[in-house]
């Protein structure tokens, strides 16, 4: 209905340049504040820096690197569910990933046995982690949820890249430069016209329904406490043996 209201019929945000795919970014950022906490949505983005210590690596494997780092997020996303969830998993396509053994792996971890213990009842309960009951990928025009994704990942690394530009304009929006500054303000680019709004409409939205959502501190999206219903999370090496993979002819 949103998408039919903006007359687009797929987002992309890579088609974020104009006022039209502004307003329908405008409308579904604030179908999913809105409805975050009564609908149950979670919305877990995981990105990372490919100049990082894991990843500035000789013949780095990206393909396997993306499989690893999916099946980071979405083991983390479904175990901060409920104990024996069944679980759907939808994905866009992308060339060069072995779906298959990513669905095998984390199918796998599901059918692990959990233990949760009540010590004042000296009483154990078991049960599985969860349970995949569809893997699949999907066309992004007909599945919302992926295009939504699609928002929610391309904001967060705009919001890195282009951090800087954008605090200057929204200084500009609130009138806290000077009116009378020698400062030269540089012209816009289409996409920065249409994606600094949205960024700040789901910064200044974030903030008022106490999402936990950050911007200045890390000078990007970032949330402090992943249990929050919506996690932007900056993949970070966890020790020095943390490498990316690399191809098997390096």
């Amino acid at each position: 209905m949103l998408l039919k209201e903006s007359n687009v019929s797929e987002f992309k945000w890579t088609k974020l340049s104009n006022a039209k795919y502004r307003l329908c970014s405008l409308k579904l950022i604030d179908y999913v504040i809105e409805n975050i906490v009564r609908l149950d949505i979670r919305i877990d983005v995981l990105t990372w820096d490919t100049q990082d210590d894991r990843h500035d690596i000789k013949g780095r494997d990206d393909n396997a690197n993306f499989e690893r780092m999916y099946f980071k997020i979405l083991k983390s996303c479904i175990e901060r569910r409920k104990t024996s969830s069944g679980v759907k998993v939808f994905y866009d396509q992308k060339q060069g990933v072995s779906w298959n053994n990513l669905e095998e792996i984390l199918k796998q971890v599901g059918k692990r046995i959990s233990e949760k213990s009540y010590p004042l009842f000296d009483e154990q309960d078991f049960f599985k982690n969860y349970t995949i009951n569809e893997f699949r990928e999907v066309d992004s025009e007909k599945c919302n949820a992926t295009q939504i994704a699609d928002l929610f990942g391309g904001l967060s690394v705009f919001s890195k890249d282009k951090f800087l530009e954008y605090s200057h304009w929204h200084k500009m929006q609130t009138m806290q430069t000077e009116i009378f500054s020698v400062e030269k303000t540089r012209k816009l680019t289409n996409r920065e016209a249409a994606r600094f709004p949205v960024l700040e409409s789901l910064n200044r939205q974030a903030k008022e329904k106490k999402l936990g959502v950050s911007l200045n501190s890390k000078k990007r999206l970032h949330t402090f406490k992943g249990s929050n219903p919506i996690n932007f999370w900056l993949y970070e090496p966890q020790s020095e043996y943390d490498k990316a993979p690399t191809t098997r002819n390096n």
